[in-house]
């Protein structure tokens, strides 16, 4: 986060976050990003690291959970949210803007 510009130093002033249940959510006027250390849904690390996107933003290359895992990791946790974004996901994957 760092190498794309944004100030991390609440960050590192936390102290002894734990790296099972710490994340961060990135929200900036064009999109939000949350950095999660698990997924509910996902049965195995290694698929879904073997199947992520990398998209460079500012030469600075930023790996993604893709499509198909997305969707069944929020059909995992299933609640209204999830929901919600399967369907404007499923939406979107179909209607491009």
């Amino acid at each position: 986060m760092e190498e794309l510009g944004l100030d991390v130093t609440e960050f590192r002033d936390e102290i002894a976050p734990n790296p099972k249940k710490s994340f961060f959510k990135l929200e900036q006027e064009n999109f939000k990003m949350d950095f999660l250390p698990e997924l509910l849904g996902l049965s195995r690390f290694r698929s879904s690291f073997d199947n992520r996107i990398i998209s460079k933003i500012h030469d600075v290359e930023v790996p993604y959970i893709n499509y198909n895992d997305l969707i069944e990791s929020k059909l995992a946790l299933s609640r209204t949210k999830d929901i919600e974004d399967i369907d404007q996901l499923k939406l979107r994957r179909n209607n491009p803007e």
